[in-house]
């Protein structure tokens, strides 16, 4: 589900039924800083007019990219951080990464972000404001383990776990360079 650039329709009442008029075009969301659920839209109006609106005011989001409102009532997002596309995304060591394309959500909240053609965990973000500033894996997902012929998994980090053996296997493990692409 991706919101950038998608009309916005708005339901108004016409004589005894409901018609969809279209008033603007959806630029960005914001999102909790929390936990990364999307909270708020943020629409420019047909009347070159800005508004931010609840997430709970969406009825319907159409395939063909529209997005269909209950209303058109403005709030003012708090605790919140707005992500739009081209913002430039840099990881923490203060390498350049892109700029953001667009964003993947599940449900309600954004799980990944796709900068430059390439996907990073919505949880790796560490700083949003002009900027969007990435911060390593703390745990070596997606390297390679001779145990499973695969990449490390949750489900494999779990396991050990359980039998107490973690940083035994995490020793093992060669020394790695975070690549996001491989990341859950």
């Amino acid at each position: 589900m991706d919101f950038f650039q998608k009309n916005i329709f708005v339901r108004r009442k016409k004589g005894d039924e409901f018609v969809y008029e279209k008033r603007g075009v959806c630029l960005g969301v914001y999102i909790s800083r929390k936990s990364a659920q999307i909270k708020h839209l943020f629409c420019s109006l047909d009347d070159d007019k800005a508004v931010n609106l609840p997430f709970s005011a969406i009825e319907r989001i159409d395939g063909n990219g529209g997005i269909y409102l209950k209303n058109l009532r403005s709030t003012f997002p708090s605790q919140c951080a707005r992500l739009t596309p081209y913002l430039p995304v840099y990881s923490c060591e203060g390498k350049y990464l892109g700029r953001l394309d667009e964003v993947i959500c599940e449900n309600s909240s954004v799980s990944k972000l796709v900068v430059s053609g390439k996907k990073y965990p919505a949880l790796a973000i560490d700083g949003l404001s002009d900027i969007i500033l990435l911060k390593t894996l703390p745990y070596p997902l997606g390297e390679w383990s001779e145990e499973e012929q695969s990449g490390v998994s949750r489900r494999l980090l779990k396991d050990k776990i359980k039998q107490g053996e973690l940083i035994k296997f995490t020793l093992s493990l060669a020394p790695f360079c975070v690549d996001f692409d491989n990341a859950g």
